[in-house]
């Protein structure tokens, strides 16, 4: 009887794992039927704006002609989720976009934490005086270039 219910448990698991990948499937078809007879420019705009309607974070990745615009797409799907860990998707050769898509997050959600994994710490010190609005952290910078609101004043 036990080994029946064992065979059983694992049957259905089987059955439901099935219709994760029929699923997952279906909606990546969808989407290369919706995109995928567009000129590569506009394909991928088109990935990037079903991305943001859904936001699916896995569409970004198939964005090929623009890193800045694969940036941006992670970027608004992190704010959106209030998701640092989709910031971590980028992979921009500027080391700022990353840390930007940190500040985005923290400063749109007031999640200071999503500030917590900004290496520079004048970015840092000013996304955490933005997500807190907390002027205090504003002394911690030094590059005055980076001061904006509220260590702007």
């Amino acid at each position: 009887m036990k080994k029946n219910y064992i065979i059983l448990i694992s049957l259905i698991g089987l059955l439901m794992a099935a219709g994760i990948v029929i699923l997952y499937v279906q909606k990546s078809a969808a989407v290369a039927k919706e995109c995928g007879n567009v000129a590569p420019k506009e394909k991928d705009d088109c990935y990037a704006r079903i991305a943001a309607g859904k936001n699916d974070a896995s569409l970004c990745e198939k964005i090929q002609t623009s890193a800045d615009l694969q940036s941006n797409c992670y970027t608004n799907i992190a704010v959106q989720l209030n998701d640092s860990s989709t910031c971590d998707k980028i992979q921009n050769s500027n080391p700022n976009v990353k840390e930007l898509c940190y500040s985005s997050v923290a400063s749109a959600k007031h999640n200071p934490s999503a500030c917590e994994r900004i290496q520079n710490s004048d970015l840092r010190n000013q996304c955490l005086a933005t997500a807190k609005n907390d002027a205090s952290f504003c002394a911690n910078i030094k590059d005055s270039g980076v001061k904006v609101y509220p260590c702007s004043s």
